[in-house]
């Protein structure tokens, strides 16, 4: 159905429950995962540039332990990436670069917290992707 599946995700639960739904899903349709984790740069002008990196390094590192393992629980093939930016932005540059097939994630954003708004990421990604976008709702 859908060859290679790019998932965003951060860190966040309701996050982390989207993206062992996500791959639960790539399973079922025999597709190969990129896992992406993405650290906003719109909030590195709060942190020196030493605790960006220590931070870039930490979240990055447990999204990728973590996707690893969903990898390894669904039997499924990832490459785990890990990016600096806008969140949307990157979203839409990497599916690109990955000829990806389909984008998914979840519709909220860290800032709009599950109301009952869609986060700028999602939005963004939906207008914008080169491919079909799933947005999962969990």
């Amino acid at each position: 159905m859908y060859r290679r599946v790019l998932i965003a995700a951060d860190n966040s639960g309701h996050s982390r429950k989207m993206a062992r739904e996500a791959f639960k899903k790539a399973s079922q349709w025999g597709s190969e995962v990129i896992a992406l984790f993405v650290v906003d740069m719109r909030y590195a002008f709060y942190k020196s540039e030493k605790e960006f990196t220590e931070l870039f390094k930490r979240e990055g590192g447990k999204a990728v332990k973590f996707f690893r393992h969903l990898g390894d629980l669904f039997d499924v093939k990832v490459k785990p990436l890990v990016r600096k930016g806008i969140p949307a932005e990157v979203i839409i540059n990497v599916a690109e670069k990955e000829k990806v097939d389909l984008i998914i994630l979840g519709p909220y954003s860290k800032l709009s917290k599950g109301k009952n708004t869609m986060g700028q990421t999602a939005e963004y990604a939906a207008d914008k992707a080169p491919c079909s976008v799933l947005i999962l709702r969990i």
